[in-house]
């Protein structure tokens, strides 16, 4: 029985990965298409996404808030972290992700307007990749070396987008981010239906 409906909207990495998401932890939701739903912008007025709406009432925005909500629905943990030592590890770079890089990279997609603020964006969007090739060093994933979680799920739904502002992620520059990324493409559920989109 259907735990409620998703709406995302599938050009954003912030919700095209949700459904993926949903299906790995086995958690029953309708997944809309907001842009084809009359009923998200009446519960939605500010037309964020994703969000999340129950048959009681319930709703929920903001991408943090409903990847809480889906693991509280499912009975699998593993991606969330399995102890609370890991699971704050998760959270860290699910934050991380969120709000640093994302904003390193709306800087340069909406607000930079003249070549040297494009240039500082994209900087800053290079300097952090360069943090995670840095700790990818130091393990396989990205919050923990024993296996993948949400945030290397979440983190691999801006990849392409971040390669497009810093010119593109070469193995030269970044080895251990590039072997990262290859190894979600070929073993993670979510990122290799990602990939397909």
């Amino acid at each position: 029985m259907s735990k409620g409906t998703l709406f995302i909207n599938p050009g954003s990495p912030r919700s095209n990965w949700l459904d993926a998401l949903a299906k790995t932890l086995k958690v029953d939701v309708e997944v809309v298409d907001c842009s084809k739903s009359e009923e998200y912008i009446k519960l939605f007025p500010l037309k964020k996404t994703p969000a999340f709406a129950d048959s009681e009432g319930y709703k929920l925005t903001e991408v943090l808030a409903i990847i809480e909500y889906l693991f509280s629905l499912s009975n699998d943990k593993t991606l969330r972290g399995k102890n609370a030592k890991d699971q704050a590890q998760v959270m860290r770079w699910l934050s991380f992700v969120n709000q640093d890089m994302v904003n390193a990279w709306v800087d340069y997609v909406f607000y930079a307007k003249t070549e040297e603020s494009k240039l500082n964006a994209s900087n800053t969007l290079a300097n952090q990749l360069a943090y995670i090739n840095s700790e990818l060093a130091t393990r396989k994933y990205l919050s923990l070396d024993e296996y993948v979680t949400v945030a290397d799920e979440y983190f691999f739904s801006w990849y392409n987008g971040f390669a497009d502002v810093v010119g593109s992620i070469t193995s030269e520059k970044y080895p251990y981010l590039t072997k990262w990324h290859e190894a979600m493409k070929a073993k993670d559920t979510v990122a290799i239906a990602l990939s397909k989109l």
